[in-house]
């Protein structure tokens, strides 16, 4: 069994498991999003994690909401939490350099040096074009910190 096998597996349970939590409208999840995203760009991100909880509980197959919480994670210097919510973000939507970027400043945040330059070796090779002008130039940096 591979780890994206083990994961979908693992979220396929907490739906299973969560099937029996009050089931939001699209509307519901709409708000809910928009509340979490306000909260963290407020700086809340204690509340804005709770309510990405609430997102990834209610549909662990929408990226997005893994995302978020791996973002409120990351800014509450939740390293390993962060980590695996970047996990199923780059496991949900595989070809997205991002999550890998972010792994890597998690990982570089804890001093795993060697992890946090494979996660950016991944993260450089799902790159596209039209990510050189944005995030090649933050790969590199954060490169060369790990190299020092």
């Amino acid at each position: 069994m591979t780890i994206a096998d083990a994961v979908i597996d693992m979220m396929n349970e907490t739906k299973e498991a969560t099937s029996n939590l009050r089931t939001f409208t699209p509307a519901d999840l709409e708000t809910l999003y928009s509340s979490a995203y306000h909260l963290y760009n407020q700086g809340s991100y204690v509340k804005a994690s709770d309510l990405f909880m609430q997102l990834t509980l209610s549909n662990p197959y929408e990226e997005t909401y893994w995302r978020g919480l791996a973002s409120t994670y990351q800014m509450q210097s939740l390293w390993n939490e962060a980590l695996h919510a970047w996990s199923l973000c780059a496991i949900l939507k595989e070809n997205d350099p991002l999550p890998h970027y972010h792994a890597a400043e998690c990982l570089y945040s804890q001093q795993e040096i060697e992890d946090a330059l494979k996660a950016l070796s991944l993260a450089r090779l799902h790159c596209k074009e039209d990510d050189e002008s944005t995030l090649l130039p933050k790969i590199q940096l954060l490169q060369e910190l790990c190299s020092r």
